[in-house]
């Protein structure tokens, strides 16, 4: 029997089955499941909350999936029960074929609950990251820059709130879940192929497992079909770092910033050129033109849209987005001060050795940067 299940693919969803069975008196065990648990038109699991706590509490199961990971109260109250002394239920648990159980009618019982955006995420099928935030009920904050600035507000808010903040998941290297973090509730930073394969999925995966709201970081030109989806959806809050003024050499070091991943190319390509030609290679590798492009339009239009008053910024975040919106509203000033903190030297030495003296070149003037209250998407 083992070496039969040592290669099988998912075992346990028999293996356990299989035991019970051969070691387990026929007469004590039941010709039916003793979970609750139903699956829709599109295959997925129905996803219970808080308040299906009575109706899940009245059915003749001893288990039910899936609960959702927000449904604290629901998981704390099973908790108590599972603690409890051993009680014979009041209802007899009869043989699959008398039972008489209507699904169909529990589950048009069902308490109509405030959207779940991951439980939306069910009916979409592989439609793409764009597809899937349009149906997002589930509120989330993307820091938008250079990863050298990004990563400050990120240890920021890991450190001072009780927000889930992860890394770059959408880097096109490894799906990064923050400083050290290889794994993320069952999903892994090696998860690239799985990542881009899907990403409406996968991104629908990585809300499902946050038990507070989700902030991440995203470097400008890593990933373009995702920063399209997430620039243009009104489903988060999009925090773009960028430079105090507009000037060509601000711009520069802006994309000089954000090349940091391609660091080998731009090595190679030292030997084809000097100077600026070899800094417009590196950042043509790493977003086309079309790309940076289109990144400047938008980083224009929220300059020109951003909120002037930082209260109004606060009153409208946490009224559209709810407690992340509550978040990062009342520690906006606390996050241009981490912003701030950045210094010259750390700048510096986030950019590739080869290219580090047009960084200390470009900070000479341009060496201010800020973080536009946009809060909503253009």
């Amino acid at each position: 029997m083992y070496r039969f299940f040592k290669d099988t693919w998912i075992p346990d969803e028999c293996f356990f089955q299989t035991m019970a069975y051969h070691f387990t008196p026929h007469d004590k065990i039941s010709d039916r499941t003793l979970t609750f648990f139903e699956f829709n038109d599109w295959g997925k699991p129905y996803v219970f909350l808080d308040e299906h706590k009575d109706v899940l509490e009245g059915l003749p199961f001893f288990f039910a999936r899936k609960i959702g990971g927000r449904a604290k109260g629901l998981r704390a109250h099973f908790a108590d029960v599972a603690a409890q002394a051993a009680r014979r239920p009041a209802w007899d648990v009869p043989a699959r074929g008398e039972f008489p159980l209507r699904v169909d009618r529990i589950l048009k019982s069902l308490p109509k609950s405030e959207a779940n955006g991951p439980t939306l995420f069910h009916q979409l099928g592989r439609k793409g990251l764009a597809a899937t935030l349009s149906y997002c009920q589930q509120p989330y904050a993307v820091l938008y820059g250079p990863p050298v600035f990004t990563r400050r507000l990120a240890s920021y808010l890991r450190s001072e709130t009780d927000l889930t903040v992860l890394g770059r998941i959408m880097n096109p290297e490894k799906v990064d879940f923050g400083p050290g973090v290889t794994e993320f509730k069952g999903l892994r930073s090696d998860d690239v192929e799985i990542r881009d394969f899907d990403r409406g999925n996968y991104f629908s995966r990585i809300l499902t497992r946050c038990a507070t709201p989700l902030v991440f970081e995203l470097c400008p030109g890593e990933n373009p079909i995702a920063e399209r989806a997430f620039l243009q959806s009104g489903s988060g809050i999009v925090l773009p770092i960028v430079p105090s003024n507009d000037a060509d050499e601000a711009w520069l070091l802006y994309w000089l910033l954000c090349t940091g991943a391609s660091v080998d190319a731009m090595v190679k390509d030292r030997d084809e050129g000097s100077g600026l030609k070899v800094l417009w290679k590196a950042m043509d590798n790493h977003a086309k033109p079309e790309v940076r492009t289109e990144i400047a339009k938008f980083m224009s239009r929220s300059r020109e849209k951003q909120i002037s008053s930082a209260e109004q910024f606060r009153q409208i975040t946490g009224g559209v987005y709810g407690d992340i919106g509550v978040a990062i509203g009342d520690r906006f000033s606390d996050l241009d001060a981490a912003l701030a903190s950045v210094d010259r030297e750390e700048i510096i030495m986030s950019a590739p050795k080869t290219e580090q003296h047009l960084v200390s070149a470009f900070l000479g003037s341009e060496g201010k940067w800020e973080i536009l209250r946009r809060a909503f998407p253009f």
